[in-house]
């Protein structure tokens, strides 16, 4: 009905991405028509954007990284970790420490990321204070606070 856009996103593949402006959705369309993606973020006829882009982007937010630990047995636990924002790392470091204040946490093991929250089962824990921290390959990007499980 009204606003929009179009932008063509490379000559070479002729992909294209059209904002619908009245409506709250941006399509990205291949060269020969076919609708490759879809976002939508509002209800339809309920919010309206003057235009939408598609461009690379990237963040590390200025938060820490978040762990849940759920304890399964005396020396194991499911971790739940995840950085919301975080667009960067690849894996996640595994410390445990002696103390909320320990300076000198030992490692235990890496687990990649998968997706925006990462799950990992780790066994052997002998302390029951616990940090991770996110990484790209062995670069730290993010440190969780310390947690107690």
């Amino acid at each position: 009905v009204s606003q929009g856009s179009y932008q063509l996103l490379s000559e070479e593949t002729s992909h294209v991405v059209l904002g619908y402006g009245s409506i709250a959705k941006v399509k990205e369309y291949d060269a020969h028509n076919n609708e490759v993606m879809t976002a939508q973020f509002g209800d339809d006829n309920a919010v309206a954007s003057y235009r939408g882009y598609k461009c690379q982007w990237k963040a590390t937010p200025f938060w820490q990284p978040a762990v849940a630990i759920v304890r399964t047995t005396s020396d194991a636990a499911t971790l739940f970790m995840s950085w919301n924002g975080a667009t960067e790392y690849d894996n996640w470091a595994i410390y445990t420490a002696s103390s909320a204040d320990a300076v000198d946490p030992t490692f235990v093991t890496s687990i990649k990321r998968n997706g925006f929250e990462t799950t990992a089962h780790v066994t052997g824990l002998r302390t029951n204070w616990l940090q991770v921290v996110a990484r790209k390959g062995n670069v730290p990007l993010g440190t969780s606070a310390m947690a107690y499980f």
